[in-house]
């Protein structure tokens, strides 16, 4: 499929340009925006705004306006501020261009600096583009790969979910002895034990860890998972 073309970034004076706009728009609904360091409003005034609001309320109501996905977009790719990164995220759900909006999904799932947002994507991407083998590619990235524990965490559990092919558990196995962290090595192992109890080789390496992992705390979660795989093993067949 042919990737749809990224756009340039717009400079500062073409954002502040697009904000100035649009704040007209709304002020009536939220108060004066001060667009340099959006600082508080005067006593009894309306309550400040903050740029994700901004970009929130443009999404929603502006969403056939080209230059509000422009604005959009670029906020998603360059600001600097966690919260309108966030908003700009969230407001993907409105636009209609499907194309630039995976695109950016898929980016921001693998490139934004905050664990936060590159958990978000990939739950927006699982959601969205779940039978998409592009996804399931991603989701076996960010399970690997992926700085942050809390993130290969997740992806973790989207594989066990979107992943059917009968080599899914491979992962999960590798995974439940190779990560470096606790937290996705408890979630392979639990994946294992409620996704694939009657498997062959989920109830030895259940047991095998459940004695040899290192940490305490997870030879105990392990102990449980092996538990609840042992009781769902027999009933395989019958669950869905």
């Amino acid at each position: 499929m042919q990737q749809a073309p990224e756009p340039a970034a717009l400079s500062p004076e073409e954002t502040d340009e697009a904000l100035r706009r649009y704040a007209t728009r709304i002020r009536e609904s939220y108060g004066r925006l001060d667009l340099e360091v959006l600082i508080a409003t005067e006593e009894g005034e309306h309550p400040p705004v903050g740029l994700d609001e901004v970009v929130e309320e443009l999404c929603a109501y502006r969403s056939h306006e080209t230059e509000t996905w422009e604005l959009a977009f670029d906020r998603l790719r360059n600001d600097p501020a966690l919260p309108v990164r966030m908003e700009a995220l969230r407001a993907t759900r409105y636009c209609r261009d499907d194309a630039r909006v995976w695109a950016a999904v898929r980016e921001r799932a693998s490139e934004d600096d905050a664990a936060s947002i590159r958990a978000l994507a990939l739950a927006r991407l699982v959601m969205g583009r779940g039978d998409d083998a592009a996804t399931r590619q991603l989701i076996q990235d960010r399970a690997t790969s992926d700085s942050e524990p809390r993130v290969r965490v997740n992806a973790l559990r989207w594989w066990a979910v979107c992943e059917t092919d009968d080599s899914a558990p491979d992962l999960l196995r590798d995974l439940a002895v190779a990560d470096p962290d606790p937290e996705p090595r408890i979630a392979a192992l639990q994946s294992l034990a409620f996704g694939w109890p009657a498997h062959p080789e989920t109830l030895p390496l259940l047991r095998e860890r459940a004695e040899a992992d290192e940490e305490e705390d997870v030879r105990e979660a392990f102990a449980k998972a092996l538990a609840a795989a042992e009781a769902l093993a027999p009933l395989a067949d019958q669950l869905p």
